[in-house]
């Protein structure tokens, strides 16, 4: 089972111990039944448009944001961020013990990024065939992430899924606890799944900078990007 079930599987049991013990002095509550259905949406978040900036080919390693996604390349660098969402419509149901049962409308999910950029350094960017070559190789890494954000969750549906059921069954003594538990295990859940798609990124970004396709960057142009690295390294 990869890493990511069994996480956030955890979870869904933590949550369903939960959904039967209330903070209060009562005790044990029924776990919420008969409730209306919840619409649940997972998605990908696509950054709308790619940044771009020219820096000296020496400050370009100092342009990664500490909490990005990047991919350092002959006299450029990208970045992306990878962020999670998620949005909830609560409808409160009040069950027969006197707890209260929440029973969202919908809930919606996403990952993805919600900003990309390229950062070009100046000696190469005024070059129009090595700028083309690179944003050539910026979006096979847009599409790469794209791809894997996808792909992760089309994998990971179903666990999505059982956890909204885990959390649905789960009874408060009040409207507002019951919306609070929601939100802190949506949390919970969306914080183990993105440390496991953020390895599922930097895996796919190094499968686009794979050996051939950093010689063809590097040789693109008759040898300009390889050359002018040369000159920027001679003369910085």
């Amino acid at each position: 089972m990869p890493e990511i079930y069994r996480r956030v599987l955890k979870v869904f049991v933590a949550l369903l111990i939960a959904s039967v013990i209330l903070p209060s002095n009562r005790a044990a509550a029924a776990v919420c039944q008969n409730l209306p259905p919840s619409k649940l949406l997972v998605y990908g978040i696509k950054a709308s448009r790619l940044e771009e900036e020219k820096v000296p080919a020496t400050k370009l390693d100092q342009q990664m944001p500490p909490d990005a996604l990047g991919s350092m390349h002959t006299m450029m660098l990208t970045t992306s961020n990878l962020i999670s969402f998620f949005d909830i419509r609560h409808r409160p149901v009040a069950a027969s013990d006197g707890t209260v049962c929440d029973a969202p409308e919908f809930v919606r999910i996403g990952f993805g990024s919600s900003q990309r950029k390229i950062f070009f350094a100046d000696r190469a960017a005024g070059d129009a065939c090595v700028r083309r070559q690179m944003l050539e190789h910026e979006a096979a890494h847009t599409q790469a992430f794209d791809s894997t954000v996808d792909r992760f969750i089309d994998d990971t549906k179903a666990y999505f899924e059982r956890g909204v059921k885990a959390l649905k069954q789960t009874s408060a003594p009040s409207a507002e606890l019951a919306k609070t538990r929601w939100k802190e295990g949506l949390r919970l859940i969306l914080t183990e799944a993105k440390q496991q798609l953020l390895t599922n990124l930097r895996a796919a970004s190094a499968g686009v900078d794979d050996p051939a396709a950093l010689t063809a960057l590097e040789t693109a142009c008759n040898g300009k990007i390889k050359e002018l690295e040369r000159r920027s390294s001679a003369n910085p």
